[in-house]
């Protein structure tokens, strides 16, 4: 049985740790990595550096760049940043939380934001990286799926992978979802949804 050729993979990843207490301190201020988060982040270069990556996304929040930026460095590639990879907000959460809500302007606003960015992800072909957040993430997981986000409840690690695959036909399947394995034990943590 020959193997069909994969015209794109996605490595979508979930920034590292972000440092809770300047989070908290600051709220609506920008967000960075924690200690943690930055081994992380090197962790995930490393990981990358075997593989033969043609691009890198990244969200515009801080954390997301922090973490990919020692991946951009180890292959010499620079960081496309989106903001339509951003986090969603308080009110899309509760929305899936809720599995209601959706018909606000603003949710509204945020899942074509998102759906667009991954649009343009799925026109490219090779090997990409995508750096952002555990909402988007399972958003987008979610576009895979064909399910609807309020039944995506799964948690997603700080630096866990998922690996999404788009054969020549356009089919679209997850091979695995938030692996953390390139992490020493020490470095992983456990996301609730």
């Amino acid at each position: 049985m020959t193997k069909k050729p994969q015209r794109l993979i996605v490595y979508l990843v979930r920034h590292g740790r972000k440092d809770m207490d300047r989070f908290r301190k600051n709220q609506g201020e920008p967000c960075f990595l924690s200690k943690i988060g930055g081994r992380q982040a090197e962790c995930l270069a490393k990981k990358f550096k075997g593989e033969k990556i043609d691009k890198i996304f990244v969200s515009n929040h801080e954390r997301c760049i922090q973490t990919a930026e020692p991946t951009s460095r180890e292959l010499s590639l620079p960081l496309n940043i989106d903001s339509g990879l951003g986090e969603i907000s308080k009110e899309f959460r509760d929305a899936i939380r809720e599995g209601k809500g959706y018909e606000s302007e603003n949710v509204k606003k945020e899942i074509f934001r998102i759906r667009k960015a991954w649009n343009k992800i799925m026109k490219e072909r090779g090997k990409v990286v995508v750096f952002a957040h555990g909402g988007t993430n399972r958003m987008i997981i979610s576009l895979v799926l064909g399910i609807e986000m309020h039944k995506a409840r799964f948690g997603l690690n700080p630096a866990g992978i998922t690996e999404i695959r788009v054969n020549e036909k356009g089919k679209v399947g997850i091979r695995h979802s938030n692996d953390t394995s390139h992490l020493p034990k020490s470095l992983r943590e456990t996301q609730r949804e």
